[in-house]
């Protein structure tokens, strides 16, 4: 029903419509919008030349461009190895120290702080460095578990329960992050392609987090109650360490064409998409003149 309910009442985005050529009906939702904001704007938004500019790229179409391939990479690593550490330390609630239940208390609380706790930082410090910083916490936290278990005794058991619930909250932050971040870096042309390959590689990360988890059943000693949380923590260690190849993307224009998203690598501002803006907003105010000057009680 959530599903329908958002196919009825969401609507396309004009972004989208544009690129592959609807501005008819891109144009329709602008003007449904403008209306429910008690404004006007006029007809004929959108030029036939820029319209010609956009037209559809196929997802393979990157392989052109080396830098683009290994980001692509890069991100695909990191949705795989995110899924797997966020799934993973849930499943692994059994095989800490202490009672189950609060252990399965203690990793969902950490979701709720580490879905919350992004937002807060995302503005301010951007989507590159939060990511890294919090996937590099969880990956260090998960590292820290081999601490009590191998070198303390049993009293200081409970450590495992703190970092595993601190590499929870790291782990949830970065995964919440990572869809706003990779939906940022990926033109619109390729938006939607490169997002599904993404949460395809998140599912197969979640998939594996199962057997790692499982490891304890065949592995004796204390290396086997240590042997997930070690792989959880050297996977995020890497994708943390990779994520320093990827763009930063705030206070950056959303990339639209192949070209964008080479400027985005090249680290420079993206122009042509404030060029297309002001020569929007030049129009509507050259309409809005000639239309005032026709009725002056307009």
């Amino acid at each position: 029903m959530n599903d329908i309910s958002e196919f009825r009442l969401l609507p396309e985005s004009p972004r989208w419509l544009l690129v592959k050529g609807r501005a008819k009906e891109a144009e329709e939702i602008l003007q449904k919008t403008a209306k429910y904001n008690k404004t006007s704007l006029p007809h004929n938004l959108f030029e036939k030349h820029y319209l010609e500019s956009n037209q559809t790229v196929h997802i393979w179409t990157i392989c052109r461009y080396p830098k683009l391939v290994l980001e692509c990479l890069v991100i695909i690593y990191d949705w795989m190895m995110t899924s797997m550490v966020f799934y993973g330390l849930g499943m692994n609630a059994g095989n800490l120290a202490g009672s189950i239940y609060l252990n399965f208390f203690m990793q969902s609380f950490a979701e709720v702080i580490g879905f919350a706790g992004c937002i807060a930082f995302l503005h301010k410090f951007g989507r590159k460095p939060v990511f890294i910083v919090s996937i590099e916490i969880s990956g260090i936290a998960c590292l820290a578990t081999f601490i009590p278990v191998v070198y303390l005794g049993p009293d200081y058991q409970w450590l495992t329960l703190v970092f595993a619930t601190i590499g929870k909250i790291g782990a949830s932050c970065a995964f919440a992050v990572l869809f706003l971040y990779s939906g940022e870096i990926f033109p619109t042309v390729i938006r939607n392609s490169a997002l599904g390959i993404g949460t395809f590689f998140a599912r197969a990360g979640g998939m594996a987090a199962p057997y790692i988890v499982n490891m304890v059943m065949h592995v004796e000693g204390d290396l086997g109650k240590t042997l997930p949380m070690v792989i959880f923590g050297v996977s995020s260690v890497i994708a943390g360490l990779l994520s320093f190849y990827l763009p930063e993307t705030r206070h950056k224009d959303l990339p639209e064409s192949i070209e964008d998203w080479l400027s985005y690598t090249k680290n420079t501002d993206i122009s042509r998409n404030k060029q297309i803006e002001t020569e929007s907003l030049q129009k509507i105010q050259e309409l809005r003149a000639e239309t005032s000057e026709r009725d002056p009680f307009i």
